[in-house]
C-alpha cells in the first residue's frame, strides 16, 4: 500500500519519513558534492540531484516534499557528525550553490547547529566581500541568513549597506522598527494591524523591494502583484467585505474581483486590467512570457507598481483604514 500524503492530512496515518528515508540526507549532500566537483551546478542539476536522492519507490510522496521534511520538520538529521562534516565541506568549496536554494540551504546550515558549518558559511560571505567578488548572489545569501536569525549580525548588515542601500534602508524602516511602528509614521497604524500577523506579505514586499534594486523589473513586478493580491485581501477582510473569518486570498486570483472591489477608486478598473494582462504575459508567471519581447516593459512594470500602490492607498482610505 502507497503512503501518501492523504493518509497524513485525512485519515491521521502518520508516517515517519526517515523510516523510509534513512541515508537520503547525505546522498543529497554526496551527490551536491560530487557534482561541484565538475563546476558549478545549474538550477536543473539541483532539481535532479533532490529528484535523485529523494525519490522513494511505492511513496507518493515527491522527492521536493520528502526535502521539505528534513528542511523544516526534521533539523536534528543534519546534525549528526558525517553531515556536518560534508555541509562544511560543501561551503569551503563553493558557497554559490546556496543561491540555487538560499531560504532551503541556508536553513540547513543552521540546522547543524554546528558553529564550524556556520563560521564557514559567514566566513565565505565575508571572504568575498573582502575580495571584492561580491554579487547578487551573495545579497540573496546573505539575506536569507539574517531573516533565519532576526536580522542580528551587525557585520553583515554593514555589508548589505555597502551593496544593497535601498534594502538596507528597508531594514531600517520595516524589520529593525517593525514594519508596523514604521506605517505609525504615516498614520496608518489601522492598516498595519489589518496585516499584522501575516509575515509573508512582508516577505513578498521585501522580495519586491530587492529584485528592483537588482534592476530586474520582470521578478520585482511578479512579487509586487502578488503583495498586492495579499494585501487587498487584508484589506477586504479588515473592512467585512464579506462573511469570510479569516483573509480570503484565492478571491482575489481574480481579476473579476479586483475590479468588484475597486470599483469606487477613479480609473481603478483599468490599472486592475493592465496588471492582470502584464501578470500573464510574465515568464514568471504564465508560459507565453510575452512581456519578454516587450522593449518598453520596464517603465510599463515600474508605472503599475506605482498604480497598484496608489490603489491600495485609496482603497484604504475609502475604508477607513487610514
Amino acid at each position: 500500500m502507497k503512503k501518501s500524503l492523504y493518509d497524513e492530512y485525512f485519515n491521521g496515518i502518520k508516517f515517519e519519513i526517515e523510516e523510509l528515508a534513512n541515508d537520503n540526507v547525505i546522498t543529497f549532500l554526496n551527490n551536491i558534492e560530487s557534482a561541484l566537483l565538475y563546476g558549478d551546478i545549474t538550477v536543473d542539476d539541483y532539481n535532479e540531484i533532490i529528484k535523485k536522492s529523494f525519490l522513494i519507490e511505492d511513496v507518493e510522496f515527491t522527492p521536493q516534499e520528502i526535502f521539505n521534511y528534513f528542511i523544516f520538520e526534521k533539523s536534528n538529521v543534519f546534525q549528526n557528525k558525517e553531515v556536518i562534516e560534508t555541509i562544511n565541506r560543501i561551503i569551503c568549496k563553493n558557497i554559490s550553490f546556496i543561491s540555487l536554494d538560499p531560504k532551503r540551504l541556508t536553513i540547513m546550515i543552521l540546522n547543524t547547529k554546528s558553529d564550524m558549518a556556520i563560521k564557514a558559511f559567514l566566513n565565505q560571505l565575508f571572504n568575498r566581500h573582502r575580495a571584492k567578488k561580491w554579487n547578487s548572489y551573495d545579497t540573496t545569501i546573505a539575506i536569507n541568513y539574517l531573516i533565519q536569525r532576526g536580522f542580528k549580525h551587525r557585520d553583515l548588515l554593514d555589508v548589505i549597506k555597502l551593496y544593497c542601500t535601498d534594502l538596507y534602508n528597508y531594514y531600517v524602516y520595516f524589520c529593525k522598527n517593525s514594519f508596523i511602528s514604521s506605517l505609525n509614521d504615516v498614520d496608518t497604524n489601522k492598516f498595519c494591524n489589518a496585516i499584522k500577523p501575516d509575515h509573508k506579505t512582508y516577505y513578498l514586499y521585501i522580495m519586491y523591494l530587492f529584485e528592483e534594486q537588482k534592476g530586474n523589473m520582470i521578478s520585482a513586478f511578479a512579487f509586487f502583484k502578488n503583495y498586492f493580491d495579499r494585501v487587498t485581501a487584508h484589506i477586504a477582510f479588515a473592512s467585512h467585505y464579506d462573511d469570510s473569518r479569516k483573509p480570503n486570498y484565492k478571491l482575489f486570483y481574480k481579476e473579476s474581483e479586483h475590479k468588484k472591489f475597486y470599483n469606487s477608486i477613479n480609473g481603478g478598473a483599468e490599472i486592475i486590467h493592465n496588471a492582470h494582462v502584464l501578470r500573464n504575459s510574465n515568464p514568471l508567471s504564465h508560459s507565453s512570457a510575452e512581456l519578454v519581447e516587450n522593449n518598453n516593459s520596464t517603465g510599463e512594470l515600474k508605472q503599475f507598481i506605482k498604480d497598484m500602490k496608489g490603489l491600495i492607498i485609496s482603497i484604504c482610505k475609502e475604508k477607513g483604514l487610514i
